[in-house]
C-alpha cells in the first residue's frame, strides 16, 4: 500500500507541474474549439476547471499531511500557499506513512488517486464514464449484480463498470468488455465472471 502512495503521489506531482503550466491557457485554446450553447457572461482569462484543481492539491496535500501527523501524534506543521510548499507537504506525507496505520495510508492513496483521476480528466487524457446510450422510450438498464442504476461507460476503453462501491460479484467489481456476439448477432456485454447479457446498441462500440 505503501507503494501505491508512492506511485499515486509521484503521478500527482506530475500532474499538478503540467496542470500548472496550462492553467494561464483558456478552455477554448486546448484543443475545446466552439460553441455550445449561448453564454452571457464574460469568461475568466484562465482555465477555471485546471485552476481548481491545482487549489484542490493544495488543499488536500495539507489535510493529508495534518492527518498523518495527528495521528502520530505529531506537531502541527504549518505550510504556506506556495506550489513548492505542496510539493513539500506531498513529500511529508510519505515520510509520515512509513509510521502510520494502514487505514490512514490507504486514506491517502484514494484521496490522491481520486485527484489524479480528475486530473487526467481535464488535461483531457481519459475519458469521463457515461451512461450506457439507449434509444428513445427505453429505460436506463440496472446493474445485473445489484439492480441498481450505476453502470457506467468508459468509450477509450469500451468497458462498463458497476460504479456501485457495495457492489461486488465473486469478490470483485462487476465488470464487462463490450464485444461483438456471433450467436446473438448484437453488441453484448462480456462480464468478468464468465456471463453475457444486455444487449448493447451498436451505438455504444
Amino acid at each position: 500500500m505503501r507503494e501505491q502512495l508512492r506511485d499515486v503521489t509521484g503521478t500527482a506531482l506530475d500532474l499538478n507541474r503540467r496542470l500548472e503550466e496550462v492553467v494561464a491557457v483558456p478552455v477554448s485554446s486546448l484543443g475545446r474549439s466552439g460553441k455550445r450553447g449561448r453564454i452571457d457572461h464574460s469568461q475568466p482569462p484562465w482555465n477555471a476547471p485546471v485552476a481548481h484543481l491545482i487549489l484542490e492539491m493544495h488543499a488536500l496535500a495539507r489535510y493529508l499531511e495534518d492527518g498523518f501527523r495527528l495521528h502520530l501524534n505529531m506537531q502541527w506543521q504549518p505550510r504556506g500557499g506556495t506550489d513548492e510548499n505542496t510539493r513539500f507537504a506531498l513529500l511529508a506525507i510519505l515520510n509520515l506513512a512509513e509510521s502510520a496505520e494502514d487505514s490512514c495510508v490507504f486514506e491517502a492513496v484514494q484521496s490522491i488517486g481520486g485527484w489524479n483521476s480528475r486530473a487526467l480528466i481535464v488535461l483531457g487524457e481519459r475519458d469521463m464514464p457515461q451512461r450506457l446510450p439507449r434509444n428513445v422510450g427505453e429505460t436506463e438498464p440496472r446493474c445485473p449484480y445489484c439492480q441498481h442504476l450505476t453502470l457506467r461507460f468508459w468509450s477509450s476503453r469500451a468497458v462498463v463498470r458497476c460504479i456501485n462501491p457495495g457492489c461486488f460479484h465473486d469478490g470483485r467489481r462487476p465488470t464487462a468488455r463490450i464485444e461483438y456476439s456471433v450467436v446473438a448477432r448484437d453488441w453484448v456485454l462480456a462480464w468478468n465472471d464468465g456471463s453475457v447479457g444486455m444487449p448493447i446498441d451498436q451505438r455504444i462500440a
